[in-house]
């Protein structure tokens, strides 16, 4: 207890990192139980995030990983070798102590070769074939220099029994001395050890079999080389690989852990074989064919005799927690780095957490807020009923979403959107409540706005008896305004682009559709205007002039057409009705100027051939000169209304 509280106050300091191991006796069996907690302190949110591990089974397994090598090491260090000296003359002139006690000759048994041979070898012809084959390889040494190789044979001992020995010699001084040390090591002891360790092999392995987790032992030779002479079926899971393939190369698993990861495991390796400290390394491995994992290995080193140092540990998958750290990394950011506030209480209401947005939005810091209800914010503004009824939801376990009329901490308010949740946990507790608020006192006001400007709006639909329309050239969305036709109200409704073609004249669509194209696709073009006719709510064709303003983006891309559209069929028929004045009128200046000039001009010819007859007397032709004149005026008169006609014609009204 004490080292967990001393470890924790250390984590708070931020003297060092949480990470004890510890037991603890479970309640439900009574059984003790191996902890491993690795934690980490936020100072900014004041939440410790940790991972506790049960390590129990993999604790043991090293235990019993240690105990069976200290078994290996027993047997090992408890063989004897050996060893007997004989000279030029084949007399035996040493034996040490191992090769008495092994077995069971003292020099005075076997003072010279022959002796050896015959009680090493009571049998004639087994005899015979051990003594022709040390002739044949000690000639072959004579002849060629071939230093002779290690033999071996069935030894009769001196109490009678058999050992299998192997027989390996060497020169004392110079060979042609035939001083020769005999070295005997006794294979049956290395049978049966090589028994017991194959034995050993099998029970590790079936202890073994159902764990996921890789059981090893990894080994650094003096030339700084590395395998792995023991692993256990876990390996396939790690590495992707078998035992076989790393019993004496690494390369296999050098082979698989991630390039970047590399030179810090190597780097870990090589500090624990210098230093003999515990092995800890967390790393990615990229087997071909799956998803990177991340490996978290732990190892004991131990120096061997020869100078290679050996470790004897576990490897065991912890991608699922580096991607829980992972997610719940990313969680904590996006709070942290959320726009909107975020607030978590305890069951009592008492705030435990605030994000950055909580202080931007109330100008309350998380020290001077945490603790606190959150009815610090309270203006007065927003009634007790809605309290009542957050409450009575959240409390029943449902989520609740409302608004807040709040004060800041300046004394400033502010409309907040809010949503209220319970946290439960599996076992349907509630444990807290987490609200998520947005700040929506811009958007009150512009709802403010937009409700005037809607009034606006109508008065304007009111006065000018006009469709007020907006189109939305993206989706196709429209909105009409216009007056009720039985009460003084405007009234709007939806539809789409597509209804209010669908009501336009099948004569007039193709010009409606043309003009419009033309203006929306000049991105000079700021105004679309048109004449058609359409069907009104009476399902009655009437003459509509449209006018609109082109909204476009930063491109100049047309996405907005804002407009009215005016009943014209008033003014249309007026304007028949002028026209068709107008044609009458020609028609009647046509008669005048071809019906009732063609004898007027035959008249005033007639006139003019009366004036130079010589015998007319002076008085008559001062009557026809007076005649005349008014014929010629007349004339005038006519092809002046003949010339406003033709006006009237190429001067048509719009």
């Amino acid at each position: 207890t004490q080292m967990l509280d001393k470890a924790l106050k250390d984590l708070l300091t931020e003297t060092k990192p949480y990470d004890v191991t510890y037991q603890i006796k479970r309640k439900n069996d009574g059984k003790v139980r191996i902890i491993h907690s690795k934690a980490d302190f936020k100072t900014g949110s004041n939440l410790i995030f940790g991972v506790i591990s049960d390590i129990t089974e993999q604790v043991e397994l090293m235990e019993q990983l240690s105990a069976m090598d200290q078994k290996w090491k027993g047997v090992i260090e408890s063989s004897p070798v050996p060893m007997a000296i004989n000279n030029e003359k084949s007399e035996i002139t040493f034996l040490n102590t191992a090769f008495t006690k092994i077995l069971g000759y003292t020099i005075e048994d076997i003072p010279t070769l022959q002796d050896w041979f015959m009680k090493a070898y009571p049998d004639p012809i087994y005899q015979k074939q051990t003594a022709d084959k040390w002739e044949e390889e000690m000639e072959k040494f004579i002849r060629t220099g071939i230093p002779i190789p290690s033999m071996e044979f069935e030894v009769c001992c001196k109490n009678g029994t058999y050992k299998n020995i192997l027989f390996s010699n060497a020169w004392l001084g110079e060979a042609e001395e035939k001083n020769q040390l005999i070295v005997l090591y006794d294979m049956t002891e290395r049978v049966s050890a090589e028994a017991k360790i194959r034995q050993k092999d099998i029970e590790f392995q079936k202890l073994s079999l159902n764990v996921s987790d890789l059981i090893f032992q990894f080994t650094r030779r003096t030339d700084g080389s590395y395998f792995v002479p023991i692993a256990s079926q876990g390996i396939k899971n790690i590495f992707g690989c078998n035992a076989e393939d790393v019993a004496d190369n690494f390369e296999p698993i050098a082979r698989v852990i991630h390039p970047d990861d590399m030179e810090r495991v190597i780097t870990d390796i090589e500090t624990s074989a210098k230093n003999l400290s515990f092995f800890t390394c967390e790393f990615r491995v990229q087997i071909p064919g799956r998803e990177v994992q991340w490996i978290y290995s732990k190892s004991n080193p131990e120096l061997l005799p020869d100078g290679s140092v050996t470790w004897y540990g576990f490897n065991t998958d912890i991608t699922a927690r580096i991607k829980a750290e992972e997610k719940l990394l990313q969680l904590s950011k996006a709070v942290e780095q959320s726009p909107v506030t975020i607030v978590i209480t305890d069951t009592q209401g008492n705030i435990q957490y605030t994000n950055p947005a909580f202080s931007k939005t109330t100008g309350y810091t998380p020290e001077e807020a945490l603790g606190h209800n959150p009815r610090i914010l309270k203006s007065g503004e927003t009634g007790t009923n809605e309290y009542k009824k957050m409450w009575e939801a959240i409390s029943n376990g449902k989520k609740w979403s409302g608004e807040f009329h709040n004060k800041r901490k300046d004394g400033s308010l502010y409309w907040e959107s809010a949503t209220i949740a319970p946290v439960i946990d599996n076992k349907g507790v509630i444990k807290n409540y987490l609200a998520i608020k947005m700040d929506i006192t811009e958007s009150k006001k512009a709802q403010v706005a937009l409700e005037e400007s809607i009034k606006k709006y109508n008065l304007i639909s009111k006065a000018t008896h006009d469709s007020i329309w907006d189109l939305d050239l993206i989706s196709g969305k429209l909105v009409q305004t216009e007056n009720d036709k039985d009460l003084p109200q405007v009234i709007s409704y939806s539809q789409s682009e597509s209804d209010w073609k669908n009501l336009i004249h099948p004569e007039d669509i193709g010009n409606f559709l043309k003009t419009q194209q033309l203006a929306l696709q000049n991105p000079q073009a700021h105004y679309w205007e048109h004449e058609y006719r359409m069907l009104n709510h009476i399902g009655k064709f009437i003459f509509v002039n449209s006018k609109g303003y082109i909204v476009r983006d930063g491109s100049g891309k047309a996405i907005r057409l804002i407009g009215a559209s005016q009943d014209i069929s008033e003014r249309v028929t007026h304007l028949k009705a002028i026209e068709a004045q107008n044609k009458q009128l020609q028609e009647i200046a046509w008669i005048q100027s071809h019906i009732v000039r063609a004898p007027l001009a035959r008249i005033m010819g007639l006139i003019d051939l009366l004036k130079v007859e010589e015998e007319l007397p002076s008085d008559m032709k001062e009557l026809l000169g007076h005649i005349l004149n008014s014929a010629e005026e007349f004339d005038k008169i006519i092809k002046t209304i003949s010339n406003k006609s033709q006006l009237v014609e190429t001067e048509k009204l719009p």
